[in-house]
């Protein structure tokens, strides 16, 4: 593994038991590069949402216990205005 790698995937805390929430379209750069290459890289696992739905996000960052969720403004926006949103435990989440 080449130093770049190695600092990458120590500074952003990614191990074997990294879960990922992919509510990113993976072909587009930031989510396969965020979410996919980056999670896969230090062998942790990624959790597909087809569609984004703040309640579905918010039910698979607790019940994988996810360490990671990448998104844009107008995600996190509507994860925040969900009206359930206090419900769900995201304790895990780190990125």
């Amino acid at each position: 593994m080449s130093a770049a790698a190695t600092a990458h995937r120590d500074l952003a805390q990614l191990d074997d038991g990294t879960v990922s929430v992919a509510a990113l379209p993976l072909f587009h750069v930031y989510g396969m590069t965020c979410v996919l290459n980056s999670t896969l890289f230090a062998g942790g696992c990624v959790t597909i949402v087809e569609r984004f739905d703040p309640d579905l996000v918010l039910a698979t960052v607790e019940r994988y216990r996810a360490r990671i969720l990448a998104g844009v403004p107008t995600m996190y926006s509507s994860l925040l205005r969900a009206p359930e949103h206090n419900r769900f435990d995201t304790t895990s989440l780190k990125h």
